[in-house]
């Protein structure tokens, strides 16, 4: 059995004002991990570029404070009358749990996070002892070829299952995954065979790249439906729909021109405001949504076509004419409401639609029809999802609700 290796970040420096540090900490074990952030204001986390960091330093671990380690929860709440250095760690991602520490194993049973209950536990009694594994009593300490076993079996039962009477076009078709996934470092499947369920650490208000993932099963004709379940988010924090078949995309050609604009824009800033400048990070947003690519080769108007969770909005892109031009593009997605439309709570599952016999991708939410979010829709397409903030995913095909 393979898990995906673990995502341990460095650590990173928060500088905060004078007066408190304006940090809540909890201590698991040995570890004291923020819990809250009573006010940001005038804090900055490196590597951090959003406006408000308060959300992206929940669950990290502090390290150090003004160079001295952290020995009680006392020091948190003594004022300084100058600017402080604190050293914090952000929490691994990985579905072995004997990848975290004690103190991150115990906040993520706290907070009931749902990737406590599908972690490999086979390995934390060997790491840290019978004792502290009896304390922690996880929902099922089964081991990774345990999980593997019951995986295969299930896919077994669905390939052979002659009695799944489903009147859509998918029925004979294997479970959905995410097999393409940019910005890795913020993004990663659950494991080698769980490939429909993703974590994702972005952190909130930092948008620049865009985790996104995308499945690579091209939907060519009929009635294709699929559920979303968005987990551990505070927030409305995805965007999922449609996009043209990756299958011939060049990220050379596809970015080169975003690249050109970004630094065209950070040349007319260093005119005019050159410390802001200074700062401004070329990135390559990955999404279908904002990219140039080379992949929509279709004449129809939409070839990338999202529900945002936050909106409730329709978000979609094609082309301005038939002239296949990256330069052609429409330079930022159109953004629509539509009948029925609403937002997508922590913790919701969303429901897709697509109808190409129809040309209509239609909204489910928590199996209620919310209604038809964008029509006109021509050629093949396959399903994506790109997240904002931190969250786990889980992509499902499954029967169109009835209700």
């Amino acid at each position: 059995m393979t898990w995906c290796p673990p995502i341990r970040e460095e650590p990173r420096k928060l500088t905060l004002p004078p007066g408190k540090l304006g940090l809540t900490a909890k201590q698991y074990s040995d570890e004291f991990i923020i819990t809250e952030v009573t006010s940001d204001d005038g804090m900055t986390l490196q590597g951090y570029h959003g406006t408000s960091p308060g959300n992206a330093l929940r669950g990290m671990s502090i390290i150090s404070v003004d160079g001295e380690e952290l020995k009680s929860l006392v020091d948190l709440s003594t004022e300084c009358d100058k600017s402080r250095e604190v050293m914090v760690l952000k929490a691994c991602i990985s579905a072995d749990a004997s990848d975290y520490s004690k103190g991150e194993l115990m906040y993520l049973k706290d907070i009931k996070c749902s990737l406590f209950d599908s972690m490999d536990y086979s390995n934390v009694e060997k790491k840290y002892g019978k004792e502290f594994l009896d304390e922690l009593n996880p929902p099922q300490r089964k081991s990774g070829n345990q999980i593997l076993a019951e995986a295969l079996t299930y896919v077994a039962e669905y390939n052979f299952d002659d009695s799944n009477d489903d009147s859509d076009d998918e029925e004979d078709e294997p479970p959905l995954q995410f097999d393409t996934i940019f910005a890795p470092k913020e993004c990663k499947h659950l494991s080698d065979f769980e490939k429909n369920i993703i974590f994702c650490m972005a952190e909130e208000e930092n948008n620049d790249d865009l985790p996104t993932a995308i499945s690579n099963h091209v939907m060519k004709g009929g009635r294709h439906y699929c559920t979303i379940k968005v987990t551990d988010n505070k927030t409305p924090c995805i965007i999922a729909g449609i996009c043209r078949s990756m299958e011939n995309f060049d990220p050379e050609f596809a970015f080169e021109h975003e690249r050109e604009e970004q630094k065209r824009t950070r040349e007319r800033l260093r005119e005019r405001f050159p410390v802001y400048a200074a700062n401004y990070v070329v990135t390559e947003n990955m999404s279908p949504l904002y990219n140039v690519s080379t992949y929509a080769q279709w004449d129809s108007k939409c070839h990338a076509c999202a529900y945002n969770a936050a909106s409730g909005q329709a978000m979609w892109v094609g082309w301005d004419s038939k002239k296949d031009d990256p330069n052609d593009q429409m330079k930022y997605p159109e953004t629509t409401k539509w009948n029925g439309m609403e937002t997508l709570p922590p913790g919701s599952t969303l429901g897709l639609l697509l109808d190409l016999d129809e040309g209509t991708l239609t909204v489910y939410k928590n199996k209620r029809r919310l209604g038809v979010m964008k029509d006109g829709l021509e050629g093949s397409f396959c399903w994506f999802v790109g997240t904002f903030s931190t969250c786990v995913v889980e992509i499902n095909r499954e029967k169109v609700p009835t209700a």
